[in-house]
């Protein structure tokens, strides 16, 4: 007689029964804890033993964890199911690496509840997946999928407009500047552009070249000054990275209003500063309309462009920064409108049904979640673009600016435009 223990289990049986008893564990290695609550800890393959539950062999044993756990678990409704559909696409394309190593044991689970419904009246094949779930992974995941790809998505939906919607109506201020971003469109020219290296700029240089150009932005000095209360408050962070332009993320905390800024020790550090400053401002303001957030942070960013044109920084390399946000924009706004149009239906009529396309769902789905949020800043962008453009008609654009920040929250779209239009058209460097 043999006794061997693992997992809490403690199983005793004949030397020619050993090959089913590793067979028996490496079964329970497959799904560790998950069989626990299912399988008497004491086992015996050898008849009349006390205290151990007899078993005439593995199978039968396997039979009876199948049949235990199908016969014992409640029947998970769609709502639940919905739950572990979302999940495990959270843990495969949300772009958090420690999140998705930290959810592996969660699929596990994901998977071994999914695998109980999906054969609550087939144990043979309950059997199988216990004994081998790696083979039966795709088969559950299409039935999650075809059972509950429409609610994910309208709750997607739902959450993606309730962000837009936060504190005000954006969705209806994009919806009245959509030809308007369609014109900022036409105008991008979506190109390839030669990756030429940067002038390597320390921090130190960065900061000196950006007191001047905020210097030339207001002869006032107060944006300096500003500047400066935000480097003494602790307001702007650097995280040195070894990324290309184009892989840059920063961003301005709005309910802190610090600035996280990536450096990858070129003249790009500048075009981030410009943008996060012009972030920064803004936020000083009460209130918040997401579908205006980026103008400020695009005119200072353009604003940037020209002063480092007129330094003598080289064209290329102002235009390669250009050129990758916009064609990072336009690659973005064909994902984008897809579901923008979905959002707008769904407002004004109701959730996404059932007869539409399983392939646009399921598509629209990954990149909801893939990209995050970063995909509903596609609008404000391009909106930020269009009245830029129109800013820089202004002789006063720097002064409009200023004298406006704290007040473009508190306009209606046709306000904000009537505000732009001028009869003195500046001369564009």
């Amino acid at each position: 007689m043999k006794k061997r223990m693992e997992n809490e289990i403690e199983v005793v049986f004949e030397d020619v029964q050993e090959n089913e008893v590793n067979y028996l564990f490496k079964i329970i290695q497959k799904h560790p804890k998950l069989l626990l609550n299912y399988i008497p800890q004491k086992i015996s393959f050898i008849d009349s033993i006390e205290d151990y539950t007899y078993f005439p062999n593995v199978f039968i044993l396997l039979n009876y964890i199948a049949h235990s756990i199908l016969s014992s678990t409640k029947k998970i409704t769609l709502e639940d199911q919905e739950a572990l559909y979302y999940q495990l696409l959270i843990a495969w394309y949300d772009e958090d690496e420690e999140y998705k190593k930290s959810s592996e044991e969660d699929q596990e689970t994901i998977f071994f509840i999914t695998a109980i419904e999906y054969y609550r009246n087939n144990l043979e094949g309950f059997l199988q997946y216990l004994k081998c779930p790696e083979d039966y992974k795709e088969e559950l995941i299409e039935f999650l999928k075809n059972n509950t790809r429409v609610m994910v998505y309208n709750h997607l939906l739902e959450a993606f407009r309730s962000k837009i919607n936060e504190n005000d109506h954006s969705l209806e201020i994009i919806k009245s500047f959509q030809k308007n971003q369609e014109e900022v469109l036409e105008g991008f020219q979506k190109r390839d552009y030669t990756k030429i290296p940067l002038t390597k700029c320390s921090k130190e240089f960065i900061d000196v070249l950006f007191k001047d150009f905020l210097t030339e932005m207001d002869p006032k000095l107060e944006y300096l000054l500003l500047y400066e209360i935000a480097k003494m408050n602790g307001k702007i962070h650097w995280d040195d990275v070894n990324l290309e332009p184009e892989q840059i993320d920063s961003e301005t905390i709005r309910s802190t209003n610090e600035m996280r800024l990536q450096s990858n020790g070129t003249i790009h550090d500048f075009r981030v500063l410009a943008h996060e400053f012009g972030h920064y401002l803004s936020n000083c303001s009460k209130n918040f309309v997401f579908a205006y957030s980026e103008f400020p942070a695009i005119f200072f960013e353009e604003e940037g462009n020209l002063y480092l044109k007129r330094k003598g920084f080289p064209s290329d390399e102002i235009n390669r920064m250009r050129q990758s946000r916009i064609n990072n924009l336009l690659k973005k706004y064909l994902i984008w409108m897809n579901i923008y149009h979905h959002m707008l239906y769904q407002e004004k009529i109701g959730n996404i049904s059932e007869e539409s396309s399983e392939e646009e769902i399921d598509r629209n789905t990954l990149n909801m979640i893939s990209y995050g949020s970063k995909l509903l800043y596609t609008a404000p962008y391009l909106i930020g673009y269009y009245l830029t453009s129109k800013l820089e008609e202004r002789e006063d654009r720097k002064a409009w600016m200023k004298n406006n920040l704290l007040r473009i929250n508190t306009m209606t779209p046709q306000e904000l435009e009537n505000e732009l239009k001028t009869k003195k058209i500046y001369e564009k460097e």
